[in-house]
Parts: structure tokens; C-alpha cells; sequence
């Protein structure tokens, strides 16, 4: 049997104090495994790609880290020259929880999580 690390970061009295940037940050400790596959989840789209958001940061840091990950914007995705990949995506609405569906994942971001219906 596998072993499943849960993990949580909160500080709800605050917000800007770092925990999307500890979310983002924790997925470099597992990029140089060629299997590893990581999603990183908010709301909207919108909230991912604004800027400031987890894709702007995570370009940032990703590429500080290692200079040969290519960063796909227009997919959000990351992947690193191990074959490890990072991506980011959106759960809107109750029903998109089933487009992650038969996903293979090591690592599951929810950012916000409770922005999340």
C-alpha cells in the first residue's frame, strides 16, 4: 500500500501571508522525479493567470530553480527537463471536480480551496 501525505497550510486571519507561494514552492522538492505529475487548482482561470497569481509566481520561481523548465502559458503548464510536469487548472462549477477524474497525480494544490462550491 502507498502512503498518503496530506498536507495543509492556513492562516485564516490572513491574507498575503505566503500560503499559495508555500503551495508552489512545495512542488520543487519533487520535480526532478520524471514521473511526478502536479496540479495546482483555483476557481477560475482568471485568478490563475492574473497577475501575481499562481501562474506568474510559479513562472518566476520555476525558472529561478531550473533555468530548463518550459513554461506553456496558454496550457499552464511546466515541465520540467527530468519529464516532471506541473499543471494549473480551474474548478468553477460542482461539475468540473470530474474533469480531474482517472488523473494520475502526486501532488494536489487547491488554492483557496474555500472559494471552491
Amino acid at each position: 500500500m502507498e502512503e498518503v501525505v496530506t498536507n495543509f497550510i492556513t492562516d485564516p486571519m490572513k491574507a498575503g501571508s505566503g500560503k499559495s507561494y508555500l503551495g508552489i514552492m512545495d512542488m520543487l522538492q519533487y520535480v526532478h522525479m520524471p514521473e511526478f505529475r502536479g496540479v495546482m487548482v483555483r476557481r477560475t482561470t482568471p485568478m490563475i493567470k492574473g497577475v501575481g497569481g499562481l501562474l506568474d509566481t510559479a513562472s518566476t520561481m520555476y525558472k529561478e530553480a531550473d533555468n530548463g523548465v518550459k513554461v506553456k502559458p496558454s496550457t499552464m503548464e511546466f515541465i520540467f527537463p527530468s519529464g516532471a510536469e506541473i499543471k494549473m487548472s480551474h474548478c468553477e462549477r460542482a461539475q468540473d471536480k470530474h474533469n480531474f477524474q482517472g488523473w494520475q497525480v502526486a501532488a494536489f494544490l487547491i488554492d483557496e480551496g474555500q472559494q471552491i462550491n
